[in-house]
């Protein structure tokens, strides 16, 4: 008996998706200067977990208990009888649907997207493509942020005034399904038009070798005879899949682009702390009197910057690799992983791991040389005062007791001779001259001891 037959009017399995058109999907993250995380840390009210917004089938359960580390909807709107356009678009491609997304990722980041659903063979959309990735695409007369502006809520939108689109991106294409010529079925085989795949998925009409390229072809998605998926670090194809395999895999993209961003992110403040740290060495090094204290205080907020990027990257970027834990499917979790290992995204946070390892060990490192060297001076200045003040009480006690010894009145000291005339006190300057002369003796005997132990 086939499994996906209903039962009670109920399919014991998701259908494949069917619709009409093709549906491309374009995700860019956004750079700005304003600090919108701090507000959107505020205002948890205005998100929406995207289990409400996409349907995950039987996974939804899974969605929803950990919605906090999945993307959040900030604002989703269609965009109905608008010209939809671009500057290469092919006259032979029509837009039949657009939808725009803003989403923020768990770790703070925004992230827009364009949905486009359209008619035309692939081939000649590869222009349309290239338009939605580059972000040249107009909605009537508005770019992609301008309608996102006016679609977001009142109090994030001052934030948006200067936002742009970063260098990180994806795109995503859900084949109609009508079929293409992606997968053909010839004497009960599988064949796939791989230099189809490759023009698609590189945006490029010219002819690829079958073996070229970094394409990835997850395999818990690719068992059914006339299903496909093909990843690339930029660009994704999906033909013959379940809904929730789809929404799935538009969550791991969003993930993906956040987690990009944040590692380009993470990777500028890398240098930029360490552009400091040497700032903060060649100061110590062409500096006579360093203030210690303030160079402490330094090395101290330096240490906090790297620590904090430590705890991006393992709890923004490296958590979201895996996404097994969360969700217990094959598919979603293999399709994430290969999503994540074709753009190279664990290799790359693993090289900005072993960099923010040594920085934090250079400016710990920094800081024990800074101490030692405190320590040393502390020690000189205490030792200068030591000899200050031992030259004072070597003076000094002398005269005192010169002084004190002359100003007791007994018979043995004369009104009538001075206190410099030596023949009379001689045994009582030789004791005072003795004493003295042990004294250097002996603090000469423990400089040259020191000196020989150091």
């Amino acid at each position: 008996m086939r499994s996906d037959l209903p039962v009670d009017g109920v399919p014991t399995v998701d259908p494949v998706s069917q619709r009409p058109h093709h549906r491309l999907t374009t995700l860019y993250a956004i750079d700005t200067l304003a600090p919108w995380r701090s507000f959107l840390d505020e205002q948890t009210g205005d998100c929406s977990g995207v289990a409400g917004h996409l349907r995950f089938g039987r996974l939804s359960a899974h969605y929803r208990e950990a919605e906090s580390q999945f993307p959040h909807v900030l604002a989703c709107q269609e965009h109905i009888r608008c010209r939809v356009e671009g500057p290469r678009q092919d006259e032979e491609v029509k837009v039949a649907r657009c939808r725009t997304w803003l989403f923020r990722v768990p770790h703070g980041g925004l992230v827009a997207g364009l949905t486009l659903d359209f008619d035309g063979a692939l081939r000649d959309s590869i222009s349309l493509l290239e338009d939605a990735y580059y972000g040249e695409t107009r909605i009537g007369e508005q770019g992609i942020l301008d309608v996102l502006r006016a679609a977001v809520t009142s109090g994030l939108r001052p934030y948006l005034e200067d936002a742009s689109f970063s260098t990180h991106g994806h795109q995503l294409l859900f084949v109609s399904s009508a079929g293409s010529d992606l997968v053909r079925i010839e004497d009960g085989r599988r064949e796939l038009d791989h230099d189809l795949i490759r023009r698609v998925i590189y945006r490029y009409d010219v002819p690829y070798r079958e073996d070229s390229g970094l394409i990835r072809f997850p395999a818990e998605v690719n068992r059914g005879m006339r299903s496909l998926v093909a990843c690339g670090p930029y660009f994704s194809i999906f033909v013959g899949q379940q809904d929730y395999v789809e929404n799935s895999a538009l969550v791991a993209a969003i993930q993906l682009v956040g987690s990009s961003a944040l590692l380009s992110e993470t990777r500028r403040h890398a240098y930029a702390a360490l552009t400091s740290l040497r700032g903060l060495h060649t100061a110590i090094d062409e500096t006579d009197d360093v203030d210690y204290r303030g160079v402490r205080r330094s090395l101290a907020d330096l240490s906090e910057r790297v620590g904090r990027l430590e705890l991006d990257l393992s709890f923004g970027i490296e958590a979201y690799h895996e996404v097994a834990a969360l969700v217990p499917s094959l598919r979603v979790s293999g399709l994430h992983r290969e999503l994540f290992e074709a753009a190279a995204l664990p290799d790359q946070s693993g090289s900005i791991s072993q960099m923010l390892d040594r920085l934090s060990r250079a400016v710990a490192a920094e800081a024990a040389s800074v101490i030692s060297a405190e320590r040393s001076r502390d020690e000189r200045r205490r030792l200068v005062w030591g000899v200050a003040i031992g030259f004072a009480s070597f003076v000094a006690i002398p005269l005192t007791l010169i002084f004190s010894f002359f100003a007791v009145a007994t018979t043995d000291i004369s009104r009538k001779t001075s206190l410099l005339d030596i023949g009379r006190y001689k045994w009582f300057y030789a004791t005072i001259g003795g004493v003295m002369l042990v004294t250097l003796c002996l603090a000469l005997a423990a400089w040259f001891l020191t000196r020989e132990r150091d």
